[in-house]
């Protein structure tokens, strides 16, 4: 009986984030080194970023 309600509350889940999807806009991405050099905190996060695309 409990699945009954759960497939249901999936499908509504889903078409409600379906919904929500929409176009993308990039901004400035602020970059506060911890440890090390700024740069090799730079050159870490550029590769990370360009292997995401």
């Amino acid at each position: 009986m409990g699945s009954r309600v759960w497939f249901p509350t999936a499908g509504l889940l889903v078409w409600l984030c379906c919904l929500s999807l929409g176009t993308v806009h990039g901004g400035k991405v602020l970059v506060m080194p911890v440890d090390g050099s700024h740069w090799l905190s730079m050159k870490i996060l550029v590769k990370e970023l360009s292997r995401r695309g």
